[in-house]
């Protein structure tokens, strides 16, 4: 019935745009994070939330050094893929094989948020400054809008992780850490997958549209703001 609801406007020549989705992908589970080893390293005042296949904690005393000092001694508990806090210009990524990378924020308009950013791992920040830690003093050029990142070559499909990641800690209500399971593992037990990864498998949905312009999407991915764009919501 939608549908030939959907067929006799187009007919009478109304702008018709359909969209037809589904939920997105999972990864098998087949490890738990230790929440209680969590809680141990943190302070009685602070909380921490887990939410499936990724935790937030909130800080009592939000400083970025005890922020800093709480990353710092989860980095060896095992099944955490990804340990984010925030720094003074953005935020700081630590992963479980060592590698380290900063987002670094500023103001600008974007098509679904405020702010800007740029993101560089530890190699790229010390070649281009001679530091251990982010420049806050970058080119201007550097810092991108979420919707101008996501299709961007980044090593091992990160171009997914930062814009996320950006939009999370960017809200009213942001935690002031971020911990994320690894591929299989998650903060729940019980069930074969589960929400809240940020692997790209698990944040693709199929999409099918009728009397929507997708041409310019060469790989055939739509971001979510475009998706607006084209329901003329945003």
């Amino acid at each position: 019935a939608s549908l030939g609801l959907l067929a006799g406007a187009s007919a009478q020549g109304h702008d018709v745009r359909a969209v037809l989705t589904a939920d997105h992908g999972f990864a098998s589970i087949q490890h738990r994070v230790d929440a209680s080893r969590i809680l141990q390293k943190i302070g009685r005042r602070d909380s921490l939330v887990p939410d499936n296949r990724m935790a937030s904690i909130f800080l009592s005393s939000p400083s970025v050094e005890h922020a800093s000092d709480i990353a710092h001694s989860l980095e060896k508990i095992p099944h955490l893929e990804w340990i984010i806090h925030r720094i003074k210009n953005g935020l700081e990524l630590k992963r479980n094989n060592g590698d380290r990378a900063w987002i670094e924020f500023r103001p600008g308009a974007c098509a679904m948020s405020q702010t800007r950013f740029h993101f560089y791992w530890r190699e790229d920040s010390l070649e281009a400054n001679g530091a251990s830690g982010p420049s806050t003093a970058g080119n201007d050029a550097d810092f991108f809008c979420p919707e101008n990142f996501d299709k961007a070559s980044t090593r091992e499909n990160l171009n997914f992780v930062v814009p996320a990641l950006t939009e999370f800690f960017s809200s009213i209500q942001a935690p002031d850490i971020v911990l994320i399971a690894d591929e299989h593992s998650d903060f729940a037990s019980g069930y074969l997958g589960n929400h809240g990864g940020l692997t790209k498998g698990e944040m693709l949905v199929p999409l099918l549209t009728r009397g929507a312009d997708v041409t310019n999407q060469s790989d055939g991915i739509q971001p979510t703001w475009g998706l607006l764009h084209l329901l003329k919501l945003k």
